[in-house]
């Protein structure tokens, strides 16, 4: 990793670079802007067109009609990689996203970089730009190409938040930063189904069989955590044991969850009636913005059987509210939070933040709405991540109240509590398949 990036900084590498880019760079948005090429066959063909330019300044260097340092094989093969990575990737960042040991990037600024690998260790890396400027016009490019759809990214729209074609996850600053500053994570998508979240330790048998028989019951749920603790990962487990007959609306701000590639054992598709709906930014015109309060009021109008949210951190908590409301039951959601119980105070401080609900009125409906809070937590000396805690949510002589189901055991993960379900929760389980004891009385919020 750090020897391809040194080895694309270098002076011969980079005179290649910079006198074969404009040429290419002109014959890829011809093929664009015509619409002759797309796609998979578009970066095949660009490959084609990189060796043909590279060969081109090797016969013309050997002719004496350019200048070069280097024409060597070795620099040659360089030059082809690290055009593909200009033309096609994310320029000198691609072997970070090409080594599988690699879990978050943080670009500070050019040339203060830093991979964060998969046995929790830092490594700072060499320049991944000449300047700040250059790493703003990589990743203006980068939002223009890579989402799916074009989103902005400059002095009006100074944040960026998108999914790649990889998978991973990029987050954007710029203005309001003192220098330009790039976040790019891993996604966890190795982990589809429960089974697997078990067999990495993340969730007991007995917790698979409660959560499993939660979906099917039609609960909705809160998945609550921090910040890379895994609640995308494991809402993606829970959606995936619904069954194929149902008919999910996804929103988010980038198409995290993968719902539309998820397969059975057989190959067949898991959500075949899936609608996935995406954000999008607002254009140099300020026109074309959608938000996630955008896409639940657009779920009213699509028939949803479960109207999922990738992450409720704004205004739209409202609205998703109104659609678990609203629906037959099962919708989910995610929300930052430092505990089981802490997620529903943050979701009420989220419905009050436009003025129309007071904090009773916004407690009342979350408390109608959702039936469980499950927190998924993250051991900040191993990285491991794992549920901790699952805590019952209703409404009990005027206050908001919990029934703590699961907590965490000796080793911080969920374990059922002795009398940690109530009667109501008992009841809607039974048919499918999980009948422990009846809990205990809950806490209440004050």
């Amino acid at each position: 990793m750090r020897r391809l990036l040194e080895q694309w900084s270098r002076p011969a590498v980079r005179e290649i670079v910079t006198w074969a880019l404009p040429p290419l760079e002109r014959r890829l948005s011809d093929a664009v802007d015509d619409q002759q090429l797309r796609g998979d066959d578009l970066v095949e063909r660009g490959a084609m067109w990189i060796a043909e330019t590279v060969k081109d300044f090797r016969r013309q260097a050997v002719a004496g009609e350019v200048t070069a340092l280097d024409v060597s094989e070795p620099t040659l093969a360089a030059a082809r990689e690290a055009l593909w990575a200009e033309l096609f990737g994310l320029g000198r960042l691609q072997p970070l996203l090409d080594d599988p040991c690699v879990q978050d990037i943080h670009v500070n600024g050019h040339d203060r970089v830093f991979a964060v690998l998969d046995d929790g260790t830092r490594e700072q890396l060499p320049a991944v730009a000449d300047s700040d400027d250059a790493l703003i016009e990589r990743f203006q490019l980068v939002a223009s190409r890579h989402g799916e759809t074009p989103r902005s990214w400059d002095r009006a729209n100074p944040t960026l938040d998108l999914q790649l074609r990889s998978g991973h996850r990029l987050s954007a600053v710029m203005v309001v930063s003192d220098r330009p500053s790039i976040t790019i994570r891993r996604p966890t998508t190795t982990l589809h189904r429960l089974a697997e979240l078990v067999a990495v330790g993340a969730l007991s048998d007995e917790l698979t069989r409660f959560l499993t028989a939660a979906v099917r019951a039609r609960l909705n749920l809160v998945v609550a955590g921090g910040q890379g603790a895994g609640k995308t990962t494991l809402m993606r487990a829970l959606l995936n044991e619904v069954p194929a007959s149902e008919r999910i609306v996804t929103a988010e701000d980038a198409r995290e969850l993968q719902l539309a590639e998820a397969i059975d054992a057989n190959g067949q598709l898991l959500h075949p009636d899936l609608v996935s709906l995406e954000t999008r930014s607002s254009n140099s015109e300020a026109a074309g913005l959608f938000t996630l309060a955008d896409c639940l009021r657009l779920t009213k109008r699509m028939n949803p059987d479960r109207v999922v949210v990738g992450e409720v951190r704004d205004v739209e908590a409202e609205q998703m509210v109104d659609a678990m409301l609203g629906s037959t039951g099962g919708s989910m959601c995610t929300v930052h939070a430092t505990s089981a119980h802490k997620a529903i105070g943050r979701l009420r401080a989220l419905m009050i933040r436009t003025g129309q609900l007071g904090e009773r009125a916004a407690m009342e409906l979350l408390t109608d709405a959702v039936d469980l809070v499950i927190f998924q937590a993250q051991d900040p000396s191993s990285g491991a991540r794992f549920v901790s805690e699952v805590a019952e949510v209703s409404m009990a002589e005027g206050q908001a109240t919990f029934h703590d189901v699961f907590v965490p055991g000796s080793d911080g993960r969920a374990t059922l509590r002795a009398g940690g379900l109530s009667h109501r929760l008992v009841q809607r389980l039974a048919p499918y398949g999980f009948v422990p004891a009846s809990a205990s009385n809950g806490q209440v919020i004050r």
